[in-house]
């Protein structure tokens, strides 16, 4: 890994130390595995307002604790934060890249 592959990893990391919401990723015939997400309710940053539901969120996931991009109908059951106890099923995978899998998720 380059010095800046390096230094991206580390901030990655510390943002979901700060900002993640503790939850556990279910992927289709696999058992739960807990991970850190965040959370975004912003959709227009990613042009995407127009057409989805308005209980629909932007969940984000780093690819070391997921590392196979999720699929429609896998899900992610947050325990912490703002959505605790609520469960979200992914719809659409918005960008996966070396760090991290961004889904449109309700």
């Amino acid at each position: 890994m380059s010095a800046i592959g390096a230094m991206l990893t580390v901030s990655v990391d510390r943002i979901y130390a700060m900002d993640g919401e503790d939850a556990s990723f279910t992927a289709r015939d696999a058992a739960p595995v807990p991970c850190l997400v965040l959370i975004d309710h912003n959709l227009q940053q990613y042009g995407e307002t127009a057409r989805v539901a308005s209980k629909t969120v932007a969940v984000s996931v780093r690819v070391v604790q997921v590392p196979a991009m999720p699929r429609r109908g896998d899900t992610f059951a947050v325990t912490g934060g703002e959505l605790a106890g609520r469960t979200l099923v992914v719809d659409s995978v918005l960008r996966s890249d070396a760090l991290e899998h961004t889904v449109l998720a309700a």
